[in-house]
């Protein structure tokens, strides 16, 4: 967490009437799983009892193992170490292996509301580090039970239309992804062998020069690097037929940079290992930031301009038919972690018109279509972006007083904790005389 969280959620102001700003620990704890953590290798993709981890969904997987079973009480948030997601638990559950932390409140906190919080939160991303220490040393602005009840029900009405139209919005990007897919799938299946002259299956190796990757030192994930020093890109700058410079990170200062490894324009990148979905996605470097090296985790290559144009070979390496090739020559022991050799990969069977002009007239064609997707995605994601920050607005007015009215007759936060705290004092005391009187 950059600062405390009153200076992020509630601001520099005092904290509203009735509430109070109480540390995590006081109204919150981390609730153990007993050790029961279920690997990612033995999820299935149906069974009877779901598996939460710390991935984006709210469900990862699932088992059949009752004796997994999380056998602590529920609700229970669970909360993403590295991921930095919180989800709300309600029903019998497995929990999921790496850095899933569980946290459960005390009767100061109405679970729902307590989730709601959390979501208004923004870490700090620290890459693959541990997000959850930084959230317990944390105080919280904690509201009147009584309020609590009325931010639930004021959030549950907004974000069920929110939910909704964000709903609308994601169908209609899955539909614009399976019309992608048909364009090109059609311009290597139909264009390519019933629109083009002669066309040829030749092995990658025919068409590309050496395949070589990058370098990984340990780079600093707390800040982007500046425009006038050298950087190394991440895994994400490479996706399917888009290439994003800006993902990338700052070469430490006492490491030499590799002019070898500097990303040019021309250059094809392709992601050699990772989640089964995300080995094997590739994109032509169009133009680049300079003074940016490829990662370990990307192999690069180039074409052979006498037999295949760039833009048709990131066309063709991204239609779907060849992805399900690539696909295939994937190993791992199982879809988090899988890669890609060299000689798996020189060996993929391309369809290549003998013409550049055939292959150019089939790039031209596509790009057409694909400029329209384009403009819609981009459409569709700043609508979902708004939505997003529409959502957090939400939820900052709902932690800061402004969502719904103080009312004076609610029981302050103070005094709920002082009640809790006697009340808890008070279940203590006949165990505590029973001792003395035993002894």
């Amino acid at each position: 967490m950059t600062e405390d969280l009153k200076a992020q959620v509630v601001g520099n102001g005092a904290v509203p009437s009735g509430w109070l700003l109480a540390d995590f620990i006081e109204t919150c704890h981390p609730v153990p799983d007993g050790g029961r953590k279920l690997l990612r290798k033995y999820y299935q993709k149906n069974g009877m009892y779901p598996v939460v981890d710390q991935g984006e969904d709210l469900v990862g997987g699932f088992s059949d193992n009752p004796s997994m079973l999380f056998q602590g009480k529920t609700p229970v948030i669970a909360f993403g170490d590295h991921t930095r997601r919180f989800k709300l638990i309600n029903w019998p559950f497995v929990v999921g292996a790496d850095g899933v932390k569980l946290i459960g409140s005390t009767a100061a906190w109405d679970p729902k509301c307590l989730w709601y919080f959390l979501r208004a939160l923004k870490f700090e991303d620290r890459g693959y580090s541990r997000h959850f220490q930084f959230l317990r040393k944390s105080k919280l602005p904690l509201p009147p039970l009584a309020e609590q009840a009325r931010i639930i029900d004021a959030l549950d009405e907004l974000f069920s239309d929110l939910d909704a139209g964000v709903a609308a919005l994601e169908r209609v990007s899955e539909k614009l992804k399976l019309y992608r897919a048909s364009v090109l799938n059609t311009a290597v299946k139909h264009w390519t062998f019933q629109q083009a002259g002669e066309v040829l299956l030749r092995p990658l190796s025919d068409v590309i020069g050496e395949i070589g990757q990058g370098w990984s030192p340990r780079c600093s994930l707390t800040r982007a690097p500046r425009a006038d020093e050298w950087a190394i890109i991440k895994t994400t700058a490479v996706q399917s037929m888009r290439y994003l410079d800006e993902e990338c990170k700052p070469l430490p200062s006492h490491l030499k940079p590799r002019a070898g490894i500097e990303v040019r324009p021309g250059d094809m990148l392709m992601t050699r290992k990772g989640p089964r979905q995300r080995a094997g996605v590739t994109c032509l470097v169009t133009r680049t930031r300079p003074r940016l090296m490829v990662c370990d985790t990307v192999y690069r290559f180039r074409c052979n301009e006498s037999v295949i144009v760039p833009a048709y070979l990131e066309l063709v390496l991204n239609s779907p038919s060849i992805v399900a090739e690539i696909d295939k020559r994937k190993s791992g022991i199982n879809d988090s972690g899988v890669s890609l050799t060299h000689r798996k990969l020189y060996s993929l069977q391309l369809p290549v018109p003998v013409s550049r002009r055939d292959q150019e007239a089939i790039v031209e064609a596509v790009e057409d279509q694909l400029s329209v997707i384009d403009h819609l995605e981009a459409d569709l994601d700043a609508k979902l972006k708004s939505a997003q920050s529409l959502r957090q607005a939400i939820l900052r007015h709902a932690f800061t007083g402004q969502l719904v009215p103080q009312n004076p007759n609610d029981e302050p936060a103070s005094e709920l904790l002082k009640r809790i705290a006697a009340e808890r004092e008070a279940r203590r005391a006949p165990v505590s005389r029973r001792r003395r009187a035993a002894s």
